[in-house]
C-alpha cells in the first residue's frame, strides 16, 4: 500500500511539473508573438484556458 501511495505522489508531482513547464512555454511563445490560434492548435487547450494562463503570468491576451 505504501508503495502505491508513493507512486501516486510521484505521478502527481510529475504532472504538476509538466503543467508548470507547459504554462511557461505558452507564456514565452505568446510574448514572442505567437498567435492565439497557433497556441490553441499546438496545445489542444481552449482559448479561455490559454488566456487564463497568460493573465496569471501578467500577459494580456489579445
Amino acid at each position: 500500500m505504501d508503495s502505491a501511495k508513493a507512486q501516486v505522489r510521484t505521478s502527481q508531482d510529475a504532472l504538476r511539473q509538466a503543467r508548470h513547464e507547459l504554462a511557461e512555454t505558452i507564456v514565452a511563445e505568446a510574448r514572442a508573438g505567437t498567435r492565439m490560434r497557433d497556441l490553441v492548435a499546438a496545445t489542444g487547450l481552449s482559448r479561455e484556458w490559454i488566456r487564463t494562463l497568460l493573465r496569471q503570468a501578467g500577459v494580456e491576451p489579445d
